[in-house]
């Protein structure tokens, strides 16, 4: 990957950054320092798409001290003896649907979650929306799983007696040169197999919504959208695992794991050690720390918040 890489040492000398590159797998590794936050995100792009799997962003940035997660109070030890066919880490939807999912088979399943109750970070800090296969790229490992999700959720959502509308979603044209857009859209709908998409003009659109802005012009609405409370789904996910034997370890924190032959035999947490014959990272945005306990960290995830109005 020697292209690549000078591709990278090229890219971030062209932004004028003073930072060192060097491959790590196949994944690029930056360190250095830096004089704000926005060089440290323009470092990780300059990196991406250069032939590597991912980028490691190990930058320090001056008056910008890292986060670190949450640790609870002192509980109970975990005996030593403990031992979990599968073990994941994060209580959050994925690691809790997960969690569900194996408890399909005879195994024993524990999910680990560091706060005390499920869902308590990202998953419980969004809009809850269950996306309609639009926006991914056609082809994608994302588009696939997006079009799979958006068709299972009815059913998961019943099993789990959670509430889940489907109010679908009206993408507005605020222009009316943007209408050019919809050959376009129509492809892509048709690429991601959007299922229902319709085209409504601005009469059909107040009559749906006679409050809304009056300078629309029309725009496309995607009944395959919808809506579910995050935590209820999440807690559901949890509870449901519990019901099918699952153990759930809340207020335990993962600090590292024992290894032997490049596998990991322990999970090292502030309650001890618990033996694993599989441990799964569903760790959110932590999961790159948690890879790191297995000298597995191949990527780094940057946190971000926002606002949807």
């Amino acid at each position: 990957m020697a292209e690549g890489l000078a591709a990278v040492r090229s890219a971030l000398m062209r932004k004028n950054l003073n930072v060192d590159a060097n491959e790590w797998r196949n994944s690029v590794a930056l360190t250095g320092h830096v004089s704000s936050w926005e060089q440290y995100m323009e470092a990780g792009y300059a990196a991406a798409g250069k032939g590597y799997e991912a980028v490691v962003n190990d930058l320090t940035v001056e008056g910008v001290v890292p986060f670190k997660p949450s640790m609870p109070e002192p509980q109970n030890p975990i005996d030593p003896d403990t031992y979990f066919d599968a073990v994941v880490i994060g209580g959050g939807v994925i690691g809790s649907a997960i969690a569900r999912e194996l408890t399909r088979w005879d195994i024993t399943v524990a999910l680990l979650e560091k706060e005390n109750d499920l869902a308590m970070q990202t998953s419980s800090r969004n809009d809850g929306m269950v996306h309609p296969p639009f926006a991914v790229t056609p082809g994608s490992k994302k588009a696939h799983y997006n079009q799979r999700g958006n068709k299972m959720f009815a059913q998961t959502a019943r099993e789990l007696g959670v509430s889940l509308e489907w109010p679908g979603m009206l993408m507005l044209f605020s222009n009316p040169w943007q209408r050019a857009f919809l050959p376009a859209i129509w492809q892509r709908i048709k690429q991601n197999e959007v299922c229902g998409a319709e085209f409504w003009n601005r009469q059909r659109v107040f009559k749906m919504e006679p409050n809304i802005t009056a300078d629309q012009h029309g725009g496309v609405f995607l009944p395959d959208s919808g809506i579910v409370s995050p935590y209820q789904l999440t807690v559901a996910f949890g509870e449901n695992a519990v019901q099918n034997g699952a153990t759930v370890l809340l207020n335990t924190v993962v600090t590292g794991f024992q290894m032997e032959h490049n596998r990991i035999t322990h999970v090292c947490t502030n309650r001890g050690l618990i033996q694993a014959g599989v441990v799964i990272n569903a760790a959110g945005v932590w999961s790159d720390v948690v890879a790191s306990y297995a000298n597995d960290r191949f990527f780094t995830i940057h946190g971000r918040k926002g606002t949807a109005a």
